[in-house]
């Protein structure tokens, strides 16, 4: 009797071949009901919104929605189709840059409609800008001291509890002539769209370029993109992002020190623009590093990384301190308010991929990804510093948990049906919620 093994290595399909027809797939249910009932149950318990307050669509918002849902409609007919393994792959990447800058603006749109600020990308910042001026060094001097003045009790702004990186880049976009507006949000689009590219090259430096291919329409449709689109927290992720393209490929070959050593420099940016990501990113590297066997370019990276905060430190900002302070900003809510509502808005954010990545440990070639999203979360919880605008921080790591789940030759048949209820949830978080760090 002949028998069919499959290669030594190759990952079991959970579902089948991925011939058959599409259908509902159990991770996608899982999700929808998990996350209806703790979003209930929280709401009922906790003291403030979950996500943000309630909004009923206006009329002119309707035009807006129909413009998301073609989007929507278009990424899951892509991913039903396979059209996207039929082209080449720079085309790909080109398409993943454009539908993950595009995507936030249009469900930008159906909030502006709604009467939303759209000045919601700088308006954190603008106390922290008007500081900068022409001499950031004075500036950066002065960040851990203001922040420690700041009532604990009070609501902080924007800037005070992230690294001043972010402030410096709002800054740099007002000299290039991004005032606060529409500019400056789609300025952030398009650089926060970097994200998904980037983040498929790495994953087909795990897994082969059919899994980033799939990966595509569902990473575009994230639910996440609703409460995220605008913030500087895009940026965080395009930078994380560019750090593990940069080293994942790099340790894969020969001479990698060039790629470790620029992934560092990068890896500085990500701890000068965020005090929790650069943890889950640090470690998924060190773990890449490690899995093929280059653990030399450990050093090489924590090396570089460490010349960006060693030329801020002597402009004047020490990174430990500025870390202390934006805990102390956050330290008025008690841990029992904010940590599980923190939770479950990471789970919207993720949207039903995220089911698949904890049963993928074990299988999919991504798992440095997984460790790393999973570090972020860790340290965001542990250091306090998910207390504020969670729906919005959490959108890198759910970037790195939902790449690693995927990461791996999975049933195609799945695959649509949690790009379309991905893409309906961010469609409906738009129109019927205003996240609670926006102003308006």
């Amino acid at each position: 009797m002949i028998t069919h093994r499959r290669p030594l290595g190759q990952p079991r399909l959970p579902y089948g071949d991925g011939v058959r027809a599409p259908q509902v797939p159990l991770p996608a249910l899982a999700w929808l009901l998990g996350t209806a009932l703790a979003a209930g149950l929280v709401a009922a318990v906790a003291p403030g919104p979950l996500l943000g307050r309630s909004a009923a669509p206006a009329s002119g918002q309707l035009a807006a929605i129909v413009v998301a849902l073609a989007v929507v409609a278009g990424l899951t007919a892509a991913s039903a189709t396979g059209a996207l393994r039929r082209i080449p792959w720079v085309l790909a990447l080109l398409l993943a840059w454009v539908g993950a800058a595009v995507f936030p603006l249009v469900l930008g749109w159906v909030e502006v409609d709604r009467g939303a600020q759209v000045g919601r990308p700088t308006d954190g910042y603008v106390r922290e800008v008007s500081q900068v001026d022409d001499e950031p060094g004075r500036y950066l001097r002065s960040v851990a001291v203001l922040q420690r003045l700041e009532p604990p009790e009070e609501a902080p702004h924007a800037g005070m509890t992230h690294a001043p990186g972010r402030t410096l880049a709002v800054r740099g976009a007002q000299v290039l002539g991004a005032s606060p507006g529409t500019a400056a949000a789609v300025l952030l689009a398009i650089v926060g769209g970097l994200a998904v590219p980037l983040l498929l090259v790495a994953v087909r430096s795990f897994a082969g370029i059919e899994p980033a291919q799939d990966l595509l329409p569902v990473l575009v449709a994230l639910p996440g993109a609703a409460l995220a689109w605008g913030s500087t927290d895009v940026l965080v992720a395009a930078i994380a992002a560019g750090v593990l393209a940069w080293g994942v490929t790099g340790a894969a070959r020969r001479r990698g020190l060039v790629s470790a050593a620029g992934a560092g420099l990068l890896l500085g940016g990500v701890a000068l623009t965020d005090y929790a990501v650069v943890w889950g990113v640090a470690a998924a590297l060190a773990c890449t590093y490690f899995a093929r066997r280059r653990p030399l370019l450990n050093l090489v990276t924590a090396v570089t990384a460490l010349m960006p905060l060693a030329l801020f430190s002597q402009a004047g900002f020490a990174w430990p301190d500025g870390l202390g302070a934006a805990r102390h900003a956050l330290s008025g809510r008690p841990w029992a308010a904010w940590v599980i509502p923190s939770l479950v808005a990471l789970a919207i954010a993720a949207g039903p991929a995220v089911v698949g990545a904890a049963a993928s440990l074990r299988r999919t070639a991504g798992w440095p990804l997984l460790v790393g999203g999973a570090v972020v979360v860790l340290a965001s919880i542990a250091l306090g510093l998910a207390r504020g605008g969670a729906e919005r921080a959490w959108w890198p790591a759910a970037l790195l948990l939902v790449t690693a789940s995927t990461a791996t030759p999975v049933d195609r048949r799945h695959t649509p049906w949690l790009v379309g209820l991905s893409g309906l949830t961010a469609v409906l978080l738009a129109a019927f919620v205003v996240p609670s760090w926006v102003v308006g």
